[in-house]
């Protein structure tokens, strides 16, 4: 009855990818040389014999500014060269290895809880792997030029991602804001289409005021500004560049409306001409929007016993329209 059996894997064959390597079972090929390292003979390198490693890119400069670059989910190396000390804190070992030319890496050599105590390793690091998931962090040793290397790779992309990201973004709602302008302008070009065909256009002699100048002089349509409502909506105060107070009857969106009953409506208040109506000096028809623009009479400036009436027309508190 077989009870045990090893190597388990391909990777669990000794020194299979020689010095300063990682041996990964999920890829291929299974060797890899670690950052900052290129293959020792790269002609055997490729025809699968990994046996003599890699090799620094960049020599050590011992204490000429090298650092570590930190490695998860590893197998450790072989301990040969190794030196071992319970009592000292991760940062204390990181110290001692920078003080001594020849060690090569450090990490934890107890990792219950937060981790203490310290390993260091001297020459050359053999039989390493990482794991999926698992396996213990090692920090090794790397010249100032390669730390330098790798800090600006994650500044570029700490960078990069996030302003990828924001332009992104930025297209995107520029691309929402023009096709909602122009949408508007297609509208406004139909509308004109409409009322030149027709014929209502040049027989209004009214000016189309802009939804932008009557949301401007009523503060936003601002609840300050309201004046009172009638049976097809509010009317807001508002006061034009010139000084020209106006009186600005925002009809409801609801209603079923088109605009060839709205403009023939609009056709007919302003042709009637009596002295208890109050003058309408225009119009805006924007997009779902479609408002009148009344001069404004303030109270008790008209006839309160209206003869002439018109579903537009509204009382409010501070005058009659």
């Amino acid at each position: 009855m077989l009870f045990l059996s090893v190597p388990k894997d391909y990777c669990d064959h000794y020194g299979l990818c020689g010095a300063y390597t990682k041996c990964l079972t999920d890829k291929l090929p299974y060797c890899q040389c670690l950052k900052g390292f290129s293959p020792k003979y790269p002609d055997k390198w490729n025809s699968n014999d990994w046996s003599q490693g890699c090799a620094r890119d960049k020599l050590l400069s011992c204490n000429d500014g090298d650092g570590f670059i930190k490695y998860n989910q590893m197998k450790l190396p072989a301990t040969t060269y190794t030196w071992v000390d319970g009592s000292l804190s991760l940062k204390d070992c990181r110290t001692r290895c920078l003080k001594n030319c020849s060690c090569t890496a450090y990490t934890n050599s107890d990792i219950n809880g937060k981790g203490s105590g310290c390993v260091l390793w001297f020459g050359d690091l053999i039989d390493m792997r990482q794991f999926p998931s698992g396996g213990q962090d090692i920090y090794i040793r790397m010249s100032a030029s390669e730390i330098g290397k790798s800090k600006r790779k994650l500044l570029i992309t700490a960078i990069v991602i996030p302003a990828i990201g924001l332009l992104a973004a930025m297209l995107t709602a520029l691309y929402f804001v023009v096709r909602r302008r122009m949408k508007s302008g297609e509208r406004t070009k139909n509308v004109t289409e409409v009322l030149e065909k027709e014929g209502t256009k040049d027989d209004l002699e009214l000016p189309l005021f802009d939804l932008i100048t009557l949301a401007k002089c009523t503060n936003n349509f601002s609840i300050e500004n309201k004046l009172g409502e009638g049976g097809f909506g509010p009317v807001y105060k508002g006061t034009l560049v010139d000084g020209r107070e106006i009186a600005v009857k925002r009809l409801s969106t609801i209603s079923r409306q088109g605009l060839k009953e709205f403009m023939n409506e609009v056709t007919l208040i302003a042709k009637l001409q009596h002295r208890n109506l109050v003058k309408l000096l225009g119009c805006c028809i924007q997009g779902e929007e479609k408002m009148l623009v009344y001069e404004y009479m303030a109270n008790k400036t008209t006839n309160p016993s209206l003869s002439l009436c018109c579903d537009h027309l509204v009382t409010t508190k501070t005058g009659y329209l």
